[in-house]
């Protein structure tokens, strides 16, 4: 017996089926047995479930993942053991197949597969996740934390493997359901920091809990408790407690007091001896906050029809302001995502929560949002056009108009009249920022809403007024290219062509709809 599988499942009928059946091909294929472990299934679903698996065992519920867990690994007779949740499933299992088939296995001690969760119901948003969910089995290995539970030691050379599961766990359209779940996810964490007051782990699970539910007060005293009680003789502490000092900005970050966050971001660095990865999520939060910080700055200084020397000088005023040590943060940031784009092992051996979305798409967006906001207000053109630059147009499309929707009213119109500053005085030197300007500043009406009105301002409208509503109209077809592109690029095809279709009866001629139209048809 090559290999041992065991889930967990709890009476969720559609996803333990789709978890079950994304195993057959890998169950066909590699010698391996199927270990459920029933913690609470109804009588018509454990008999189907006996069909399916070689074992079902029965585990009275205690509130404890891994002591369930343990018990599938028990019972596992595998020369390898795996696992993972009845609410997961795989997209397919080749490059699983492969290791264990090519005899690649022996040469490796653990592996890890890619979890993909999802933040939206429709699966059009994900984070990919690679987690260690597979070892060689030994008497020495077993499972440890009473929830988010982890194989326990992990056993080097680790192989990554870019199989993933598709995890809906995380993404409800039921909000209160979803906040339930974070409560009930506390309830067996905080007795556990009580019962084991020096476990990282624990700290950085609740600060992650607390801040899934916004409440972002006691994620930052979370954090901060699970700092001051480190002890760096636990070993499975390290990892965690980079986690924590990451935890400990962010959540200050998310409370938007920025000032605090750099200050206790450049506490953190300086005094604490952290991974790379962890100095690199507190590099992309301070970029945020300096950056911020210069917005309520201006809140509170007046801003006015300044010159640049005048902005220079606000910029350069004490507090946690300046431009200087924004681009300072920025520039490092951006240095260690470069690193790690080359050094994917090394990022997954560091990676914990907090630290799992320091490159993630999103993040990395808002960071280079709020970035691109800085520059802006410090007038700083060459700069400006430099980070531009970094990415396309369409990635920029996305990536500021994320930052303009989560950033304040008074944010976003500050952002404007900078924008609008910079590509107005400096024309010759703002190509890229110019072509964005016009594009992001374009009338935020709706779909339906807008062609309608672009229909109605060429045949009503003189004809100047013909015109500006014919290039409102590319504007908005401009943004709905890239949200094409993305879907594409998210392999949501079906949702693409219903859009390219749409746009296409307003713009028929479109050459780049057409070209899209094709390729999604398969033409």
């Amino acid at each position: 017996m090559v290999l041992s599988i065991s889930i967990l499942v709890s009476g969720r009928e559609k996803t333990t089926k789709q978890c079950i059946t994304s195993l057959d091909r890998l169950r066909r294929k590699v010698s391996c047995e199927l270990i459920l472990v029933d913690t609470g299934c109804p009588e018509e679903m454990r008999q189907w479930l006996e069909v399916q698996a070689d074992k079902v065992i029965s585990f009275q519920w205690c509130n404890d993942f891994a002591a369930a867990r343990n018990v599938g690994l028990a019972a596992a007779s595998g020369e390898w053991f795996m696992f993972l949740d009845d609410d997961e499933w795989f997209e397919n299992t080749c490059q699983l197949e492969k290791f264990f088939l090519s005899g690649e296995y022996k040469r490796f001690a653990s592996a890890s597969y890619i979890i993909r969760n999802y933040i939206d119901m429709e699966g059009k948003q994900w984070q990919d996740v690679p987690l260690p969910r597979m070892a060689r089995k030994d008497d020495g290995i077993g499972f440890i934390y009473p929830i988010h539970e982890m194989l326990w030691p992990r056993y080097e050379p680790v192989k990554q493997l870019e199989d993933y599961v598709h995890h809906f766990g995380y993404a409800s359209a039921d909000a209160q359901a979803q906040k339930a779940k974070h409560q009930r996810n506390l309830s067996i964490l905080l007795p556990a920091i009580e019962e084991e007051p020096h476990c990282m782990h624990h700290y950085l699970q609740a600060a992650m809990e607390y801040i899934a539910i916004e409440d972002f007060d006691c994620a930052l005293k979370m954090s901060e408790d699970g700092i001051a009680h480190y002890d760096s003789n636990r070993k499975d502490n390290d990892q965690y407690f980079n986690g924590l000092c990451a935890g400990a900005v962010k959540a200050r970050v998310l409370k938007k007091d920025y000032e605090e966050a750099c200050k206790r971001g450049e506490e953190l660095l300086e005094l604490a001896s952290l991974s790379r990865l962890g100095k690199a999520s507190i590099y992309g939060d301070l970029a945020i906050a300096w950056s911020a910080g210069m917005g309520q700055d201006r809140q509170s200084h007046g801003d006015g029809q300044r010159t640049d020397a005048v902005q220079r000088e606000v910029c350069a005023q004490g507090g946690c302001i300046g431009t200087e040590a924004f681009v300072k943060y920025l520039q490092k940031y951006l240095e260690e995502k470069h690193y790690f784009s080359g050094h994917s092992m090394e990022a997954l051996e560091q990676q914990t929560l907090i630290l799992d979305s320091c490159f993630t798409v999103y993040h990395y967006q808002m960071v280079m949002g709020w970035g691109f906001a800085a520059m802006l207000y410090s007038g700083q053109v060459k700069e400006t056009e430099l980070l531009l630059q970094r990415e396309t147009l369409e990635w920029w499309m996305e990536a500021v108009q994320n930052w303009y929707t989560c950033a304040g009213e008074q944010d976003r119109e500050r952002w404007k009249e900078d924008f609008h500053r910079l590509v107005s005085v400096r024309q010759e030197q703002c190509a890229f920022s110019r072509q964005l300007y016009h594009m992001l500043t374009a009338p935020e009406n709706g779909g339906e809403e807008n062609a309608e009105s672009g229909r109605q301002g060429k045949a009503e409208q003189p004809a100047a007024g013909g015109q500006d509503a014919g290039t409102e109209m590319e504007v908005l077809a401009a943004k709905l290219k890239v949200q094409i592109r993305f879907l594409m690029e998210q392999h949501q095809n079906e949702a693409a062509l219903a859009a390219v279709r749409q746009v296409l009866q307003f713009l028929p001629n479109d050459r780049e709809l057409l070209e899209l139209l094709d390729k999604l048809e398969g033409r």
